[in-house]
This record gives structure tokens, C-alpha cells and sequence, in this order.
């Protein structure tokens, strides 16, 4: 182990303690607003993207009833394992409960696509030192992006009446009110060569 190592070890209780004496003063580094995108890539397959911030995804599904900053604290505490062995059981909590049907039929959902454990350690030992030293600061979070596929047996109707469309979706519980956005994009072979090219919505 590196002095730089093990001084890293050494300051890290001071920092989490002075984070939850802290905590109640800082500002909310949140995603505005969660989102899911739905895209009809063919006619019976779609392409879902979440944006989600992955601390609030990680504290409501694990611990609910405990305090964001000291949620934070107790995991960044344990180490890259413990991390990505939680944001293993969100993985597991996450995918049982996501539900497509197209009416009564659900849709099979395949490719899951999360962000690296690994990588989210990093991201939140990063945060909890710079809300630390700078607890007023705004910082802009990025998202993490949880991506998978979905496919139905049977061509998916374009219903522009969404209150009467037969396809649904049962979110997971710990998702917070999100901004569904949906829509079957427009696609076309263009050539530079033959001028300007119109482009409609």
C-alpha cells in the first residue's frame, strides 16, 4: 500500500463523520427529474433507457427509512465489494419488478445494461469527499443510464391516444415520479450529394 493509499484510509472516517455533521446544511445534487425513454426501434421491439441517479436509486431500494448522507457515508465506509455487492441486489430488485404487457401478454426483456459496480464506488467516494469540503457547491450528477430490451409476440399498435393504448408499464417501487418520454422515430437513407435534404417532425 502507497502513503497515498493509506492516508486515503485514514481520512476517510474523519471526512464521513464530518459529512453527517454536515449534512443537514448541503444542498440536494440531484437529477432535476428521473427519466424513462421508450423507443419503437421495429414493430414489435423497443428500446428503453432509464436515467436515474444512482445514490437515490441505491438508498430507497436498499434503506428507505435511513438518511441519504448517511447512507452514503456507511457505504462509500465499506469499500468497492460492499458497493458493488448492493448495487447487485438494486440490479436484482430492479429487473423483477420492470414490466412490459401488451395487454395481458408481457414482453420479453433481454440485454440489460447497468452501470459498473466497480465505477460506482469511484463516483461515490468522489462525491461524499466533495460535499464534504464544499457542502453549499451545486454539482451537477450524471445519470446513470440502465438500458434493456423489450420484444412482443405481436406488432405494437401506434396509439396516439395514449389512455386507450395496450401497452404498460409496472415500474419498480423505488423509482421517484419520472418523465416518460416515448415516440417511434422517423428514419431515412439521405445523400449529400443530391443537396439539401428536408427534415420533418
Amino acid at each position: 500500500m502507497t502513503p497515498r493509499q493509506r492516508l486515503t484510509l485514514t481520512a476517510l472516517p474523519v471526512l464521513c463523520a464530518l459529512w453527517l455533521g454536515l449534512h443537514g446544511r448541503a444542498q440536494a445534487h440531484e437529477l432535476e427529474h428521473d427519466r424513462l425513454t421508450v423507443v419503437q426501434r421495429e414493430p414489435r421491439h423497443l428500446s428503453l433507457q432509464f436515467y436515474v441517479e444512482p445514490l437515490g436509486l441505491m438508498q430507497r431500494t436498499l434503506a428507505p427509512q435511513q438518511p441519504r448522507a448517511e447512507f452514503l457515508a456507511a457505504l462509500v465506509a465499506q469499500g468497492p465489494a460492499e458497493t458493488e455487492k448492493a448495487w447487485q441486489q438494486v440490479q436484482a430488485r430492479f429487473t423483477d419488478a420492470l414490466q412490459l404487457r401488451l395487454g395481458s401478454t408481457p414482453l420479453r426483456l433481454s440485454g440489460w445494461r447497468f452501470p459498473s459496480g466497480k465505477n460506482l464506488h469511484a463516483q461515490l467516494q468522489q462525491r461524499l469527499m466533495r460535499q464534504t469540503v464544499t457542502p453549499q457547491a451545486h454539482v451537477h450528477e450524471e445519470p446513470a443510464v440502465i438500458a434493456v430490451e423489450a420484444v412482443a409476440d405481436r406488432d405494437i399498435p401506434n396509439d396516439l391516444d395514449t389512455r386507450s393504448s395496450p401497452l404498460t408499464v409496472a415500474l419498480p417501487p423505488a423509482l421517484e415520479p419520472l418523465m416518460l418520454v416515448s415516440y417511434r422515430p422517423q428514419q431515412r437513407w439521405v445523400d449529400g450529394k443530391t443537396g439539401p435534404v428536408p427534415i420533418a417532425f
